[in-house]
């Protein structure tokens, strides 16, 4: 089994563990981090595998097809799907579904502690929760353990579940039939947000707008926060949005490398995986020249994401709203000028955005909670994985350079949501 640089070692329930490399990230300042991945697979017969057309070479594509209610659309033929490479159409010479069954894997599936046929057979079922534990608050995070043990109990005792808290990264993720145990630590989960506080009171809307140097914005902000007399005062909230913007970056990279890190691991495990992220928002700017811009970060990712056959969904546990409501500190806005509450709907879409760019860079899903529990959104995640696709696509000379290219996959069922990998990477020929 290859084990990639960001794990330190693999350990295998009842199996010695054997070495590979150390790894250093980036967190706020730089700190070192170290992930062991522990994968209790099961030993089962192998079910049979969808074969391509003899004498092609194709590229193996998975994509979950899904109704406004998250159901997979079944039935599905080769002329139902349209995959473009980079842009350019390229043919679907196979379509197989692929539907997890719960009856009729429990008739042919033993779990035991094998590693061997891990992730090797279609009726695999492996699902992550990747906690985001530095965005939440501690009554969130409660709230995301307890939807969490919800969502294990309505698994299937021969799927696989593991447990990832980030950005400071745990010593051990286990994937395992072992339910009752990552329920047992979802109860450790602990919610570490805390809001930064300037010398002004500069919500996200307007850090955007004055890093996007929009100057009737800033002259309202320095209306509310400024004293006449003080001159210096314009310039320092300039240099507060700059600062915080900055910060946010850097906190946006440390998420980031956090989950690429995970997603190396995962790629040294065979078959489909689930990531759900359960984040606190994920700050960002709406305007091409604002801060904290974070798009280049996700690039990288969706390519690790694709290479790791991981689907991507980011549960958004919401609370902007309420912060607006109870925000205090900063001065009373001059006569004429906008409340900051008025700010509050965009200052919550400006949290949500990054989160977005997450689940987009990796083809998934993002599912927004503003109040009550996660469960619903759990409950999803659970039907559009009940199925998927694999279809069989045949690439060009041209696609076969060992480099990440896009991939777009469509279908023409009305209403249909498609999920599936962003990037391709197809190997030259030997």
């Amino acid at each position: 089994m290859k084990v990639v640089k960001a794990v330190k070692r693999v350990k295998v329930a009842g199996e010695q563990p054997f070495p590979g490399k150390s790894f250093m990230s980036f967190i706020h300042f730089t700190v070192f981090m170290m992930v062991f991945v522990t994968a209790l697979a099961g030993q089962q017969t192998q079910a049979p595998r969808p074969t391509f057309r003899a004498g092609v070479d194709l590229v193996r594509v998975e994509v979950q097809v899904v109704d406004r209610d998250g159901v997979p659309i079944p039935q599905l033929g080769l002329t139902d799907f349209e995959v473009k490479i980079d842009g350019r159409k390229r043919p679907v010479v196979s379509a197989d579904l692929i539907n997890y069954d719960p009856a009729l894997i429990a008739k042919s599936v033993v779990p035991s502690p094998s590693l061997a046929d891990l992730g090797k057979r279609p009726s695999d079922r492996m699902f992550v929760l990747a906690i985001d534990e530095a965005s939440l608050k501690p009554g969130d995070a409660m709230v995301a353990a307890q939807a969490g043990r919800k969502f294990i109990d309505t698994l299937h005792e021969t799927d696989y579940i593991g447990l990832y808290k980030f950005p400071v990264i745990e010593r051990q993720l286990d994937l395992t039939h072992g339910h009752a145990a990552v329920k047992l630590a979802l109860g450790k989960i602990i919610g570490s947000f805390m809001h930064v506080r300037g010398e002004f009171n500069l919500s996200p809307s307007e850090i955007s707008d004055i890093t996007a140097t929009d100057y009737e914005v800033w002259q309202q902000v320095v209306r509310r926060e400024c004293d006449p007399l003080d001159i210096s005062c314009p310039d320092r909230i300039v240099n507060e949005a700059r600062t915080t913007a900055s910060y946010s970056e850097a906190d946006a990279a440390t998420r980031v490398h956090s989950l690429r890190y995970l997603l190396d691991a995962l790629a040294t495990v065979a078959g489909r995986k689930t990531l759900v992220v359960i984040s606190g928002g994920m700050f960002t700017s709406d305007r091409t020249s604002g801060r904290p811009n974070i798009d280049s970060m996700m690039v990288r990712l969706g390519q690790e994401a694709a290479i790791a056959n991981t689907s991507l969904y980011v549960l958004h546990l919401d609370s902007s709203f309420v912060d607006s409501l109870t925000r205090s500190g900063g001065r009373s806005p001059a006569p004429g000028d906008p409340h900051p509450f008025q700010n509050s709907v965009r200052d919550g879409q400006l949290q949500a955005l990054g989160l977005e760019r997450l689940a987009g860079a990796a083809g998934g899903g993002y599912i927004r909670i503003q109040a009550g529990t996660p469960d619903y959104a759990f409950g999803r995640v659970l039907r559009e994985s009940a199925a998927y696709y694999l279809l069989g696509v045949q690439p060009e000379d041209r696609d076969r350079d060992g480099r990440p290219h896009y991939i777009r996959t469509t279908v023409k069922a009305k209403g249909a949501t498609v999920r599936g990998r962003s990037h391709v990477i197809i190997p030259r020929r030997k």
